[in-house]
C-alpha cells in the first residue's frame, strides 16, 4: 500500500480503475501488482483528483471479492460476471500464488481485515491439497510435473507477456493450444525470407519455399509413421472429414448402407456422415457409451453386426477426455469389412499416433490443437482408401497435365490440395511437431497424468461439483475434465471464473448428442446454459493454474452456500461435527437415532469392547458381519465414530491385516483411539478427514465399510467415487445405511434434528443402486434389514427416556415423514 501511495504521489496524473474497489479511509483495500505496474505506466483510465483518492461508496466484502453487479433474478445469489481482472482486485491465480507463499503478500495486505476472506479460502484449500497429495503419495511426482510445466511455459510468448504472465490461468487448450516461440519464429522466417509460391517456380526463392513445404510434409509423415506423400494439408479436422465424406462417401455409400459412429463424436465427425446418409438414403448408427464414458463395446459389436461400410471413431473424447482403445476397435471394424476414419484432433497432442501400427484408412487432425497455427490441418489417407476416392475440388496444384477435354491428376494424395496451400502454416505445424517430439511423449504423458489426478482430487473435494467420465484409469488421465456445479448454469460458472482470470470452456463443446445422452441438455440445441464446464490442459499447465481454477470454484460455491443454493452444505457439515463432538463427550441432548431401533450387533461380537465404543455407536446395521472379512485384508471404515466397527474388523483381519477408521470429528478420533487402546487393537488406525476426499492412495484397501454415514453427505457421488478409487480390483463396498422408499419432504430434509437422526439426505433405494452401477461398481445388491415405523421409534424412545426427542421431531414435521418411509439396508458391491 505504501508503494502504491508513493507512486501515485509521484505521478498525480496517473489513473486508476476503481469500479469495484471498496474504499476505506481513502485507501483501496485490495490492489494487485498488475494495477501497480499500470499506475507506473500511466495506463489506467479513471482520473484522480490531485488531492488524493476520490471517495467511493462502501461495498460489501462480496462486492470486493466478486464484483458489484449481480445477475438476473434467475441466478439470484450468484456473483457478478464483470471481469475480475479489470476490477483492480486480485485474480484467482494471484490469490493462490500469494496464499502459497505469504512472504509475497506484503504489497497486497488489505486495510480492512474482512477482505482476508479470499485469502483464507485459498490458504485452507492449499493446505488441504498438500495433505491430500502427501497422504496419497504423489507430492514428489506433482513437484516434477510442475517444474516441467514451468520450464515449458518459458517457450510460450503469450503466457509470458506483461498482460497475462501473472493473472491468466489458461485452461482451454482443448479448444486451441498456445504456440511456442519456435513456431511463431518459423512462420515469421518464411514470411520474411522465403515467401513465394510452391511447385510453380524454377527460381531460387520458389525452390526454397517448395523445399521448406516438402520438409514440413515429411515432418508430419514421420511423426505419424506414414509413407511418402500420404498426407494432405487441409484447413482443419472438420475440412478433412468432410473431404472424405465427399470424395469417398459420395461414391461408395449407397441407399441402405450403414455408417457407424459413436455418441462421443465431435459434431465434425458426425454431421458429415449424417448429411451424406440423408442425401443417399443410408443410415448412421450411433454406438452408446458405458457409464464411465468409454465406448460400450457390447453395443459396438451390435452395430458392427449391421455390416457397416464405414466406422467413424474419435481417438479421445473432447468432452469426457477418455482415450478409446483404437487398436481393438479398428481391428473389429476391419474384420467386418468396414473402412475406418479416426478423428485424432483431441487425442494426438496427448497420446500421439502411429498409422503404420494402426489399420485405419483415414486419420484427421488440426494444427492449432498441437501447438501449431490455426488454419492448417492434415488428413492421412491409406493406399487402399486412396484408390477408392475421387477429388471433389480441382485446380492448379492438383493436376499433372491438362489438355483439351482431358486432365491427369497427380498420382499422390497431394492431388487433393487444389490451389495455393497454406505454406507458412504448414511450416509452423512442422515446427510444432518438432517441438512436441523434443519434449518427449513420455514426459508429456507423465505431466498430464499427475496434473489430471491433482485436478480430479481438487474437484472431488468441492461441494456440489460433479465430474463426468471416468478419470481413475490411465485412459482418462489426459488433461481434459468436464464438470458441472449443482444449481449453476455452465456459462455462469465460466463467466465467473473468467472474472477471476481463469479461462475454461462451457456449453456443449460441439458434442450435443453426448451431453443429451448424459441428461445434461433437454434437446440437442446449442446452448451454453446447458452442457458442462471443461478444463483442458497442455504441457505448459502449472499447478498454480489448477489451484486458481479450484479456488475460483470454491469461492463460487462458498458464495452459493450463503444463499442456500446448495442447501447449506457448510452449515450441515458444521452441525454434524458439533453434534458428534457432543456424542463423543456423551453429552448429546437431542436426538433419536433411527438406527437404534434395531439390534445392531450379536452380543458375542461386542463382548470385551469398551463401553464407550458401544455407547458412541450411531449405526443402523452390522456391515462387518456382511463383509466376510478375511485374515490379512486391509479395511477402511468411513465415518468410524467411536471405533466400534473398526475395532471389530481389526479382530477379524488379524495381525497381518490393517484397518483404517476415517472420521471428520477430532473428538471422535480421540475417543476411537482410546477405545482401540483399551481393546488392545494394535492393527487399527484412525484418521481425521472427509469421506468425500479419502486421504489414502489408489488401490490401497480390500474392503470399504460404512455404518449409517453416507446419508449425511450431500455429495454421495463423490463418496462413492472415492471408495471406488481406494478399493483394489475385486474389492468390496459394504455399507449399512438408511434409504427411503419415497422422497422425504424438503421440510424434513432441512431440519437439523432430522439430520442427526439419519433422515436428512437419505437416497431412495433406486437412487442408491443407480449411483453405484453408473459409477462402475459390479454386482450391486441391496438387502432390506428393517423398516422404521412410528411405533418402532416411539417404543425405542420410551425405552431410552427420549420422548422429548419424539416431540421435537413431531413439532418439526419430521415424525410423519419418516413413519414407514425409510429403513435400514445393507448394500454390497464390487470393484
Amino acid at each position: 500500500m505504501a508503494q502504491l501511495s508513493r507512486r501515485l504521489q509521484e505521478k498525480p496524473s496517473s489513473h486508476l480503475v476503481a469500479s469495484w474497489i471498496e474504499w476505506y479511509r481513502r485507501t483501496p483495500i485490495l490492489v494487485s501488482r498488475s494495477i501497480m505496474d499500470a499506475v507506473d505506466a500511466g495506463e489506467l483510465s479513471k482520473p484522480l483528483d490531485r488531492s488524493g483518492f476520490r471517495a467511493m461508496p462502501r461495498l460489501r466484502v462480496e462486492d470486493v471479492v466478486f464484483g458489484e453487479e449481480l445477475l438476473s433474478a434467475n441466478d439470484a445469489g450468484i456473483p457478478s460476471i464483470e471481469a475480475f481482472g479489470k476490477s483492480g482486485v486480485l485474480s484467482a491465480r494471484e490469490l493462490a500464488c500469494l496464499s502459497a507463499d505469504p512472504r509475497k503478500k506484503d504489497d497486497f495486505e488489505p486495510a480492512n481485515p474482512e477482505c482476508g476472506f479470499a485469502f483464507d479460502v485459498a490458504r485452507d484449500m492449499l493446505s488441504e491439497a498438500k495433505e491430500r497429495c502427501d497422504s496419497r503419495g504423489y507430492s514428489s511426482e506433482l513437484a516434477w510435473a510442475d517444474e516441467f510445466a514451468q520450464n515449458v511455459r518459458r517457450d510460450f510468448p503469450l503466457l509470458n507477456d506483461r498482460k497475462h504472465r501473472r493473472s491468466l490461468a489458461y485452461l482451454d487448450s482443448a479448444a486451441t493450444a498456445q504456440r511456442p516461440a519456435s513456431v511463431l519464429q518459423a512462420m515469421e522466417d518464411f514470411d520474411k525470407h522465403e515467401n513465394a509460391n510452391v511447385y510453380r517456380g524454377a527460381y531460387e526463392l520458389s525452390m526454397q519455399a517448395t523445399a521448406s513445404f516438402n520438409d514440413a510434409r515429411q515432418a508430419v509423415e514421420e511423426y505419424l509413421g506414414a509413407s511418402r506423400r500420404e498426407v494432405v494439408f487441409t484447413r482443419n479436422t472438420t475440412e478433412s472429414i468432410n473431404l472424405v465424406a465427399l470424395s469417398w462417401g459420395s461414391h461408395n455409400i449407397e441407399r441402405g448402407d450403414v455408417i457407424v459412429a459413436t455418441l462421443a463424436e465431435h459434431h465434425s465427425n458426425y454431421l458429415p456422415w449424417l448429411l451424406l446418409s440423408q442425401r443417399v438414403g443410408a443410415h448412421v448408427e450411433l454406438v452408446r457409451l458405458s457409464s464411465d464414458g468409454s465406448i460400450d463395446e457390447a453395443d459396438y459389436e451390435r452395430a458392427l453386426a449391421l455390416k457397416p461400410k464405414l466406422v467413424a471413431l474419435s481417438q479421445m473424447s473432447n468432452v469426457i477426455g477418455v482415450e478409446n482403445p483404437l487398436d481393438r476397435l479398428v481391428k473389429r471394424a476391419k474384420s467386418v469389412g468396414a473402412r475406418v476414419l479416426i478423428d485424432a484432433a483431441q487425442g494426438l497432442p496427448h497420446c500421439g499416433m502411429r498409422v503404420d501400427e494402426l489399420d485405419a484408412d483415414w486419420v484427421a487432425f488440426s494444427g492449432h490443437k498441437i501447438y501449431g497455427p490455426m488454419g492448417i490441418g492434415c488428413l492421412w489417407i491409406s493406399a487402399d482408401a486412396f484408390n477408392e476416392m475421387d477429388p471433389v475440388m480441382s485446380g492448379g496444384g492438383s493436376i499433372s497435365h491438362v489438355g483439351e477435354g482431358s486432365y491427369y491428376l497427380r498420382p499422390l494424395a497431394i492431388q487433393y490440395e487444389a490451389g495455393t496451400p497454406a505454406i507458412s502454416q504448414a511450416i509452423g505445424l512442422a515446427e510444432a511437431i518438432r517441438y512436441v517430439k523434443g519434449l518427449g511423449p513420455n514426459n508429456i504423458c507423465r505431466h498430464e497424468r499427475v496434473m489430471t489426478r491433482y485436478l480430479m482430487d481438487g474437484l472431488r473435494s468441492i461441494e456440489g461439483v460433479t465430474v463426468w467420465g471416468d478419470h481413475t484409469a490411465q485412459e482418462g488421465l489426459h488433461g481434459l475434465v468436464s464438470f458441472t456445479v449443482e444449481g449453476v448454469k455452465p456459462i455462469t460458472v465460466s463467466k465467473f471464473l473468467a472474472s477471476l482470470g481463469v479461462a475454461i470452456r462451457a456449453g456443449g463443446h460441439c458434442a450435443l448428442p453426448l451431453h443429451a445422452s448424459m441428461g445434461l441438455t433437454g434437446t440437442c440445441r446449442i446452448s451454453m446454459a446447458t452442457g458442462t464446464c471443461r478444463i483442458s490442459m497442455a504441457t505448459y499447465t502449472t499447478k498454480e493454474e489448477l489451484d486458481a481454477a479450484l479456488l475460483a470454484l470454491r469461492l463460487l460455491v462458498r458464495l452459493l452456500s450463503r444463499s442456500r443454493a446448495l442447501k447449506e452444505p457448510f452449515a450441515r457439515e458444521d452441525s454434524i461435527r458439533r453434534h458428534y463432538a457432543q456424542v463423543a463427550a456423551q453429552a448429546s441432548q437431542c436426538d433419536i437415532h433411527v438406527g437404534e431401533a434395531v439390534q445392531l450387533y450379536d452380543d458375542r461380537i461386542v463382548a470385551g469392547l469398551p463401553d464407550a465404543a458401544i455407547a458412541a455407536s450411531r449405526g443402523c446395521g452390522d456391515p462387518v458381519a456382511k463383509a466376510e472379512l478375511k485374515a490379512g485384508e486391509h479395511v477402511l471404515d468411513l465415518g468410524s465414530g467411536g471405533g466400534i466397527d473398526a475395532i471389530i474388523a481389526s479382530r477379524l483381519v488379524g495381525a497381518s491385516g490393517h484397518v483404517y477408521g476415517l472420521d471428520m470429528t477430532p473428538e471422535m478420533i480421540e475417543l476411537a483411539n482410546k477405545n482401540a487402546s483399551e481393546a488392545n487393537a494394535e492393527n487399527v488406525e484412525f484418521i481425521e478427514g472427509n469421506i468425500e476426499s479419502i486421504p489414502l492412495p489408489d488401490n490401497s484397501v480390500d474392503v470399504v465399510l460404512s455404518n449409517c454415514v453416507l446419508n449425511f453427505s450431500s455429495n454421495k457421488r463423490a463418496v462413492m467415487l472415492e471408495a471406488l478409487r481406494v478399493l483394489r480390483p475385486g474389492g468390496r463396498f459394504v455399507v449399512s445405511d438408511i434409504v427411503s422408499w419415497q422422497a422425504i419432504p424438503d421440510s424434513a430434509q432441512r431440519d437439523l434434528c432430522a439430520i442427526m437422526g439419519c433422515t436428512n439426505g437419505v437416497s431412495t433405494r433406486e437412487e442408491y443402486e443407480t449411483f453405484l452401477e453408473e459409477l462402475g461398481f459390479l454386482r450391486v445388491n441391496l438387502e432390506v434389514k428393517s423398516i422404521y415405523t412410528s411405533a418402532v421409534l416411539q417404543g425405542k424412545a420410551k425405552k431410552k427416556g427420549r420422548l422429548e426427542s419424539v416431540e421435537a421431531l413431531k413439532s418439526a414435521g419430521v415424525w410423519e415423514a419418516v413413519d414407514g418411509a425409510c429403513g435400514s439396508v445393507v448394500i454390497c458391491a464390487y470393484k
